[in-house]
């Protein structure tokens, strides 16, 4: 919405989404330090996922919300604080 007031001649702006998710991330992953342990399982638990979907599709959205679903999961039930 307020992407669509910078003109055209703007460039170098393709990197902020991923600056920002890169910031929101790290600033999570700050927050868990106690909790390290979990943390690292969840996220490899769901990169196996993910990675799997992908092999066995070959295609990207079942894989980002299989391994996204998998990582809330796991992170809001079996390593609730």
């Amino acid at each position: 919405m307020l992407g669509s007031l910078i003109p055209d001649s703007v460039t170098g702006l393709d990197f902020a989404p991923t600056a920002l998710f890169t910031v929101l991330a790290l600033d999570a992953v700050r927050d868990l330090r106690g909790d390290a342990p979990t943390l690292v399982l969840a996220v490899l638990s769901a990169l196996a996922v993910t990675v799997g979907l992908h092999l066995w599709h070959r295609d990207a959205l079942p894989s980002i919300l299989g391994g996204t679903a998998t990582h809330v999961n796991l992170a809001s039930t079996l390593f609730a604080r």
